[in-house]
């Protein structure tokens, strides 16, 4: 039978109103978390693991914590990967194509963890397929000694990083292919390609380079093969070079101390760390900054809450996990008494629910809080997928505790040239992963670009997104014992 919230815990809840419209009246309208986030962005810029920025940003993250007057402000060490990008550029030619021969240049981003071109700028004819089926089938006898563009149909983030993330490289590198350039992993474009994570095959022959190209170059290089002209070339060059040794960096832990169990805790989170382009502020300055300002502003309304509430900003999510690691090495013996954890990682647009994995008791029990909510903030609670919460919380989700996310109101969809590649209004439908996705906003047109910047977010949206937040933070941590696991 479903789970019925028994009396006790609806009186709880119905006396959460009055905490709750301090929130709302204290957040809405402020801009506080754009402006914090922008003046941070704006000082630090990116934040690539292994870089003295990150660990410049760290700094500045623990004063502002421990100016707030928060509790146990402190940093855990954590090892890292460190990546340098180096100088890149790609150029194409075609001397029976381009009049005059001219040659163009791509819009090129190198993937991290890729290797360079050795110090030499690497000429090759260029074989384009639209699939790894296509791969396939053109083989060793097609693929050898040729850069290989990866031009495949968008349909979603998970479906793209595919591409992205691993089996690219490795797979062309197998037939002989000398690099790859794969179709950047979003669902549209002004020229601005993404870059983002990709490994080798512990296996993998060789180790090639790996770039991204956007979606005007794909679909570029894809009509000069289709009209079969003739010569046509990718000159790249890459110093790209990741480093075998991790380097130390940090995890940033902040608290407001519960009252009656302050060995209990609700963990909220974000990830510090960033690519090395555009600056780092919707993914994930954005996350971090909603935590931040919601700590900041229970602690001005003097809202203390029975359990602990703790804030991480995690290092190292974008390559290799090392803040992840490092935390729950440490604390995941702590699992049994945390309540619940959250992470922000999927933009701060415009929310429309919470989205949350737990049992059927914790989901009533937050959807009797979500009722409670003032407007304009969503009173939805959605039940989602583990892996839809948050990778550095994963751990503890696998443990038994329940995690939850914003689910955010997709803004846009795209029907106009490209779309086809781009997946069209289907890839946006429920959000930029695709109709079973929860980026909303449009998340995937900034991600990991040039374009990650403050003018890709909005100060309303942010005040609600924090609000929201610290409403949920708040009412979890002043339940009466912890949600049902």
């Amino acid at each position: 039978p479903p789970y019925v919230v028994p009396p006790h815990l609806e009186s709880l809840v119905a006396s959460l109103g009055d905490p709750f419209e301090r929130i709302a009246d204290e957040v809405l309208g402020s801009g506080e978390a754009f402006d914090l986030l922008a003046n941070f962005t704006d000082s630090y810029g990116n934040r690539p693991s292994g870089s003295p920025y990150l660990e410049a940003s760290i700094d500045g993250l623990v004063e502002l914590l421990a100016s707030a007057g928060l509790d146990n402000v402190h940093t855990e060490p954590a090892m890292v990967n460190r990546w340098d990008r180096g100088t890149e550029e790609a150029f194409v030619s075609a001397p029976s194509g381009f009049n005059g021969g001219r040659r163009h240049r791509l819009s090129m981003l190198g993937l991290g963890g890729s290797v360079g071109t050795g110090g030499a700028r690497l000429t090759a004819p260029i074989l384009v397929v639209a699939s790894f089926a296509e791969l396939d089938t053109r083989g060793a006898a097609e693929a050898q000694g040729r850069i290989v563009v990866f031009d495949y149909a968008y349909t979603g983030y998970h479906d793209a990083r595919v591409y992205r993330a691993a089996e690219a490289a490795t797979r062309a590198a197998a037939l002989g292919a000398v690099a790859v350039l794969i179709r950047t992993a979003g669902p549209f474009s002004l020229s601005s390609p993404h870059t983002g994570m990709q490994s080798y095959d512990a296996d993998a022959v060789r180790r090639i380079p790996a770039a991204a190209v956007s979606v005007e170059d794909a679909a570029l290089l894809a009509r000069l093969q289709a009209r079969g002209v003739a010569g046509v070339e990718v000159e790249l060059y890459m110093e790209a070079e990741p480093h075998a040794e991790r380097v130390a960096s940090r995890n940033t832990v902040a608290e407001i101390t519960g009252t009656e169990f302050p060995d209990q805790v609700v963990l909220l989170s974000g990830h510090l760390d960033s690519w090395d382009v555009g600056f780092g502020a919707l993914d994930d300055g954005g996350g971090v900054f909603i935590g931040v300002t919601a700590l900041m502003m229970l602690k001005r309304l003097g809202l203390r809450p029975r359990r602990t509430i703790r804030f991480v900003a995690w290092t190292d999510e974008e390559q290799s996990g090392g803040g992840q690691e490092a935390y729950w090495n440490t604390h995941l013996n702590e699992t049994g008494k945390i309540s619940l954890v959250l992470e922000s990682d999927d933009g701060v647009f415009e929310p429309s629910a919470l989205n949350l994995h737990g049992s059927a008791e914790a989901h009533a029990i937050l959807r009797a809080v979500g009722s409670a909510l003032p407007p304009p903030l969503p009173p939805a609670v959605n039940d989602v997928a583990q892996y839809m919460i948050g990778y550095d919380v994963g751990q503890a989700i696998r443990n038994g505790v329940p995690g939850a996310t914003i689910e955010q109101a997709p803004v846009r969809t795209y029907t106009g040239p490209g779309a086809a590649q781009s997946g069209g209004d289907s890839a946006l439908a429920g959000g930029a992963m695709g109709t079973a996705g929860h980026f909303g906003g449009d998340y995937f047109f900034y991600h990991h670009s040039m374009s990650d910047t403050m003018s890709s977010l909005d100060p309303g949206q942010m005040d609600r997104c924090t609000a929201l937040w610290a409403s949920y933070v708040y009412a979890v941590a002043s339940l009466d014992s912890l949600l049902p696991r």
